[in-house]
């Protein structure tokens, strides 16, 4: 078996959920512990909770810590509660990183392939959803192959609305 991944928790929280901030933390602490207690293939290595209300980046301090450990490649995936809060959004999310990672990593090349397939959903309605899985299955399958040549991973970025 390669590798485990090495998954981050990260949830971001509305700033009215402060005052309950402590049994908040606990909760998805708990959450992240007990949805990845045991698997085989990931190992939690932390959870961030972000509770500041604030959309920029840099006014969140979970969320850099995130970044850092990203980085420093004490995290390798980032799995999260809530769809659409890892960032404000994922095109800061990954200049940021892009960033950071060059600015600690200034000799090592790396790519990044994000794919985000529109209106999928009318595959699944006009096929079939069993015809949409294998059509996911097969381009998931086929990323992983490009991005393992370079030590990448694939993943994917959210399902179709």
């Amino acid at each position: 078996m390669s590798e485990k991944y090495r998954v981050a928790g990260y949830v971001k929280l509305a700033k009215l959920w402060e005052r309950t901030g402590v049994e908040s933390i606990q909760y998805h602490n708990d959450y992240f512990r007990n949805k990845y207690e045991g698997d085989e293939r990931m190992d939690l290595v932390d959870v961030y909770v972000d509770i500041t209300g604030q959309k920029e980046i840099r006014k969140r301090p979970e969320m850099i810590r995130l970044l850092a450990d990203c980085v420093n490649g004490r995290v390798n995936c980032i799995s999260t509660q809530t769809k659409a809060y890892l960032a404000a959004n994922n095109r800061e999310f990954f200049y940021r990183y892009a960033g950071q990672y060059d600015r600690h990593h200034p000799d090592t090349a790396m790519d990044a392939i994000v794919i985000d397939v529109n209106h999928f959903h009318m595959v699944n309605e006009r096929y079939g959803k069993t015809y949409g899985d294998d059509v996911l299955h097969r381009l998931g399958s086929r990323l992983r192959e490009i991005v393992h040549l370079s030590g990448g991973f694939a993943c994917r970025r959210e399902a179709d609305t």
